[in-house]
Formats: structure tokens, sequence, C-alpha cells
């Protein structure tokens, strides 16, 4: 199968782009203490060009929330294709990061979910444009055996859409994945865990796989609004920073069934980017 498409948000499906800017009443945002998290990475640099950006008013963000399912899933031949396809835009910050491969020993590929957001700006011309665009994947593996788990892989990257000429360049400011367990199912691990301000970030739950290492190149990574394991459980990573090309973030988590359970495999996984344009 190619590619999955698109669907407008409801209760059981994705919202998998923003069409119009966020309004700031509604668009949700990381916790103050994840924030500082990941303001104190990046350096006293980060905080002030943040500040600037903000006060232009020229920056927003785009979130996606995608149901997942062994039905919803695609690509049951294989995500090695699109995995290429990735490479040739964001290079080091692909699926995999810096890995040339996930490294699956053991676990078997159940199928993938890949689909695209952007933050659109407006450059006070009325033409539609976007200030940073982003791909989203999500790769799925079944733990075979008596265990009955899953495995999931995330992966959002980033680029700046910068002008053709003139002032304003574009930046990416925030990159971030996440997952939650659905209904009869716990979160039993993920990772990465804790903050990292130098790179790559290895992001792995052992040695079955799937592995990979994100690159860092300024910025720093850190845990996004907290986590928790559990039937309740859930979980977020983020890169951020001041970025002018493309960064990206990956994360891999493990669901396994609640006790007593026997329901298909249900999760959800999020997706967010932000960014902006300056006067430089």
């Amino acid at each position: 199968m190619s590619r999955q498409p698109s669907s407008p948000s409801d209760a059981s499906g994705p919202r998998v782009r923003s069409d119009s800017p966020p309004d700031p009443r509604t668009t949700s945002s990381p916790s103050a203490c994840s924030r500082r998290a990941l303001l104190a990475l990046a350096g006293g640099g980060l905080s002030a060009t943040s500040g600037c950006l903000s006060a232009l008013g020229s920056s927003g963000e785009s979130n996606a929330d995608v149901a997942l399912t062994t039905e919803r899933l695609a690509f049951e031949d294989g995500f090695g294709p699109e995995v290429a396809s990735l490479a040739g835009t964001y290079g080091e910050h692909g699926v995999w990061g810096q890995s040339e491969e996930p490294g699956v020993d053991g676990p078997t590929y159940v199928g993938a979910y890949r689909d695209s957001i952007s933050v659109p700006g407006d450059d006070g011309s009325g033409v539609p444009e976007s200030w940073v665009s982003a791909d989203v994947a999500v790769v799925v593996y079944r733990l075979d055996g008596d265990e009955h788990a899953y495995r999931v892989w995330l992966w959002a990257g980033a680029r700046a859409d910068q002008p053709d000429g003139g002032l304003g360049r574009a930046s990416v400011t925030r990159v971030s994945v996440g997952a939650a367990a659905g209904r009869g199912w716990t979160l039993d691990g993920y990772a990465p865990r804790g903050a990292f301000r130098e790179g790559p970030v290895p992001v792995s739950l052992g040695e079955r796989g799937p592995s990979g290492r994100t690159p860092l190149h300024g910025g720093g990574i850190a845990p996004d609004d907290g986590g928790r394991t559990g039937g309740d459980g859930r979980f977020g990573v983020a890169w951020q920073g001041i970025a002018r090309d493309v960064r990206s973030a990956n994360a891999v988590c493990e669901f396994g069934p609640a006790s007593g359970e026997d329901r298909p495999f249900e999760a959800r996984a999020t997706f967010g980017i932000a960014g902006g344009r300056g006067v430089l």
C-alpha cells in the first residue's frame, strides 16, 4: 500500500494538519516545568531569541493526534522506500536518525503511518505560505511469544521554509513526538528519558530494537510535559532551540495488554512543530 491518506479530526481519527494559524486560547503547549527544562538545556541565548520571536508576533505551532490500531496502519510490505525518500529530504535527521537501519532482532514488522503537518504563516501579502514544514511517521512492531506486546517508533522531521529573497528568515523552534496507551493497554516503557544537550541521542529499549540515534546540533532534547507508565501511561519528547534548517525528534515505546484484557492493539501518537519568521 502506498500512503495512508489524511483525514479530518474526529473522535476516532487523526488530526493531522492545521490549515490556519492556531488560536492561542486553544492550542496546547508544554507545562511550565517542561518548557523551563528545555530552555535551560539550550542556554541563555535560546531564552533571549525565543523572546524576540514572540515579541515580533511571527511564530506559530501545529499539532497532530493520531489514533493507532493495526487496521489503520499502511505500508504492510515494508517502510524502507519511505525511509529512503525521507532521508533525501532530511539527511541525518531522517526516520532512524544517524543509524542506517533500526537494528531489529526479534520484533515483527506490522505496518507504518506517514503524514505531514505545517506551521502556516502570512507575510502580509495575503498569499498563504508555510513557515515550517514537517513529515511525521510511526513504525509498529509486534513482540512475538508470550508478551503480546507492541513496540512503536515515533519520528518527526521539520524544516524551515525560507522565503525567496527579501528579509524574514524562517526558524524551527520546536519538534515533539509522544504516545499514550489506548483502552485495555498499558505503556510499559519509553525512550529517551532525561535531558540532553549533546548528541547524538540514543533512542532504544534494548538490543532487540528498533533503535536509532537522534542528531543534536544546538538546542536540547528533554521530556515534554512529563511522562508515566501504566494503564493511563503517556509520554512526550521534544527538541527545542532555534534552527534555520532541519531538526528532528525520535522516540520508541512499548505497549502491553492490561491484566485480564484481550483487546486489539490501540494507542495514540502525538506530534508537534513550532517555528516562525523574523525580520532578519
